[in-house]
């Protein structure tokens, strides 16, 4: 008799496979632990939304400049709109600018995030602060995160940055009455 028609082979009722199917998996799934999953293709939906994101803060941005290139040297009180509504579409543009380039950061972050965990190796705290990063400041004392990961590291620091855009453009205008000239 040979060996291995004299094991006995249990079927697994659940599944409907045999031990006998198992062994041939356990050596199957050895062989293909040393080689390296082949890539993903994720299709242009991701790259199209965030550039798509990218172009509309830009525009948001380049209005808002010009909306405040506009006003500069306009004298306030002849000006059809009051002090305080210039402010405030300032303020508007600042803010949309704010909510449509964090997404566009976030959703490269996400895209960098899993491409540098399959492609270095990286401790499950790494992992861990990566996942944290973006809402936890404190991920940033992570030292591993901060030499193996640079440019998430960078892109999360943008990403905590440009909130600083709708504080600090609108406190920029600020409005006086010009000299009258009596000449």
């Amino acid at each position: 008799m040979d060996a291995d028609s004299s094991r006995a082979t249990y079927t697994n009722q659940r599944t409907g496979s045999s031990n006998a199917d198992q062994n041939c998996d356990a050596v199957e799934s050895e062989e293909t632990l040393n080689q390296h999953p082949p890539p993903r293709p994720i299709g242009p939906k991701p790259l199209v939304t965030s550039l798509l994101y990218l172009v509309g803060g830009i525009f948001v941005a380049g209005v808002q400049h010009l909306f405040y290139s506009f006003l500069n040297g306009k004298n306030v009180e002849s000006f059809a709109v009051p002090q305080d509504w210039v402010i405030r579409i300032g303020t508007a543009f600042a803010f949309l600018f704010h909510a449509i380039l964090v997404p566009a950061v976030a959703a490269a972050f996400t895209h960098r995030f899993w491409y540098s965990a399959r492609q270095k190796a990286l401790t499950v705290r790494t992992i861990d602060g990566l996942y944290s990063l973006l809402g936890n400041p404190l991920a940033f004392l992570n030292l591993e995160l901060l030499s193996k990961t640079k440019l998430l590291c960078v892109m999360a620091g943008v990403g905590y940055l440009i909130p600083v855009a709708s504080i600090l453009a609108p406190g920029a205008l600020t409005g006086f009455p010009l000299p009258v000239c009596r000449c």
